[in-house]
């Protein structure tokens, strides 16, 4: 059951571990998982959520997405790429297009 869910290695520590060698924001960090229940541990630190799914029915992603453990869910590892590059692509053309405008990254 869902209430069995226990995160890898054991619960938020692994990333209260990585905020302190290399002094990161969880606001400002992104993982990406194959599994929701490694999710939940980083999205309570704030962190952005990325669900790579493999083979969870749609009700299941819904239901991820509902509780707030996701923030994104893509089918396979390229698209996730391919959004995230395109992403970085329309901010690297909006900064040309403005000049000395700040574009949030």
């Amino acid at each position: 059951s869902d209430l069995n869910w226990r995160l890898k290695p054991d619960g938020m520590f692994a990333y209260q571990e990585l905020k302190k060698p290399y002094l990161y924001r969880p606001s400002q960090a992104l993982i990406v998982e194959d599994s929701v229940k490694n999710l939940v541990g980083a999205k309570s630190m704030g962190m952005t959520t990325v669900l790579i799914d493999r083979g969870l029915s749609e009700q299941s992603q819904q239901h991820a997405l509902e509780l707030g453990h996701v923030d994104y869910v893509f089918d396979s590892p390229q698209k996730f790429l391919d959004h995230f590059l395109k992403s970085i692509h329309q901010k690297d053309q909006a900064e040309e297009a403005h000049p000395g405008r700040k574009v949030a990254r």
